[in-house]
């Protein structure tokens, strides 16, 4: 972790051999989410608390939950009006292959 630049390796630098004490897990978390310090302080308490029992230091645990955070951003757009709109418009102005033929 480079706490000036706010960038979390994923390499092992021995920092996270050992246990991590409260403000470590904060810190890598809050980065894993991509919030500032700002932004993790007006988090509810419960949402962090639900956060930090996801272990996000742990390179497993963070991997998954990106994915699993891509997955729904995903779902979410193939939901959205727009993203259906756009389909919609580009189905209309397809040419089939054999068109001229």
């Amino acid at each position: 972790i480079n706490a000036e630049y706010g960038v979390v390796s994923t390499q092992s630098t021995g920092f996270m051999d050992k246990d991590p004490d409260d403000i470590e897990k904060d810190y890598v978390t809050r980065i894993v989410l991509k919030l500032s310090a700002t932004q993790w302080e007006s988090v509810p308490e419960g949402k962090k608390q639900e956060m930090l029992r996801k272990e996000l230091w742990f390179d497993a645990n963070r991997e998954a939950y990106l994915e699993e955070r891509a997955d729904a951003e995903r779902a979410a757009k193939m939901n959205s009006a727009k993203y259906k709109q756009q389909k919609r418009m580009a189905r209309k102005e397809k040419v089939p292959e054999n068109f001229n033929d």
